[in-house]
């Protein structure tokens, strides 16, 4: 329990209400300093901290609200704002006005949280991205993070692995598993069991068990990532070669159903050319191509020839600029799917 001990929080946001709210349920005094006007989220950001937790606002004279939130004799001082830039302001003036009180900072950039860690003497400081990545790939994997700790420079997740028929720990003993993963197993959890203690000796791992395992981030997520694949049999897609790929069967018989059918009414609008209006085979495949591509043709004493001249434009043209949109989106389609192979060869595993 926190009972008597007092932390400082700047900035309103989200994590400030889950933060405080969990601070105040161990009993331990919040104060709060932000903008509780700058918009409509602050404000609710206020209304879910309650009556308990004290809000200040800063106004112009930061350095005076952080001393009547009683910033020298806190347990520490959290910066949690959306903002990196308002996070180090914070940081900055917590640190010249009580340097013996330890910071926590919140910030969305690795780099940042690392420089200003050695240059401010932050005891925490923690990247959003960093502290999530591990969750997300995890749970992408079938496992959980359910915590992320920061020890020296590394990030450190603890996971809860399914051991299963074919898994990596399958059969193995805590020691034999961190010697093949670099993964410490913590505390192990017995098919339909509770929690308890790792193993240690010759008791092994079993299937159904659940382990609770740590590690450098890169090991634990490599004994996730592999766990998961053999959880699947181990068998990966193939990738198709750009080259190889088939065009989509939509596209493909529009295409042919289009061309044959322009070349239909070209073909039959030749043929009434040289068997109606006297022309000699050139010209009738000029006037029928002339009419294919939106041009009317001379004006004809037969009414019906005129109302098929008049059919043969429309049917031409919108038959052409269906055979040109199929073709614009098979180059469009083609072009993608070879950006989107280069990418993905980039990102192999």
């Amino acid at each position: 329990m926190l009972t008597g001990r007092r932390f400082v929080i700047g900035g309103l946001s989200r994590l400030t209400a889950r933060v405080a709210r969990a601070l105040r349920d161990r009993n331990a005094d919040v104060v709060v300093v932000g903008d509780a006007e700058r918009d409509g989220d602050t404000r609710q950001v206020v209304d879910l901290l309650g009556d308990d937790v004290v809000v200040i606002d800063p106004g112009t004279d930061r350095d005076r609200a952080l001393h009547d939130a009683g910033l020298a004799g806190a347990a520490g001082f959290l910066a949690l704002d959306e903002n990196d830039l308002e996070n180090l302001r914070f940081v900055a003036d917590a640190h010249e006005l009580a340097p013996e009180v330890p910071c926590v900072l919140r910030t969305f950039q690795p780099e940042l949280a690392d420089a200003v860690a050695r240059e401010l003497n932050i005891r925490r400081s923690f990247s959003v991205a960093a502290l999530a990545a591990p969750t997300i790939v995890a749970a992408a994997m079938g496992e959980e993070v359910i915590e992320t700790l920061r020890i020296a420079d590394e990030e450190v997740p603890l996971c809860i692995v399914d051991v299963h028929g074919s898994s990596v720990m399958a059969g193995a003993t805590p020691e034999a598993v961190k010697a093949g993963t670099e993964c410490a197993v913590i505390a192990v959890r017995r098919s339909g069991g509770a929690w308890s203690a790792a193993p240690s000796g010759e008791d092994a791992l079993g299937e159904g068990d659940q382990a609770l395992v740590g590690g450098r981030i890169q090991d634990v997520l490599a004994l996730a990532v592999g766990n998961a694949t053999r959880k699947r049999g181990g068998r990966r897609r193939r990738s198709v070669p750009p080259g190889r790929r088939r065009t989509p069967i939509m596209h493909a018989t529009l295409l042919r159903v289009s061309a044959l059918l322009f070349m239909a009414v070209f073909v039959l609008a030749t043929v009434v050319n040289l068997a109606f209006v006297g022309n000699d085979l050139n010209d009738a495949m000029t006037g029928a191509l002339s009419t294919a591509f939106g041009n009317m043709p001379a004006a004809n004493p037969n009414e019906w020839l005129q109302w098929f001249n008049f059919a043969v434009l429309i049917a031409a043209v919108v038959l052409f600029w269906i055979l040109v949109s199929h073709l614009t989106a098979l180059v469009l389609a083609e072009r993608l799917e070879l950006r989107m192979s280069r990418r993905a060869r980039k990102a192999h595993d």
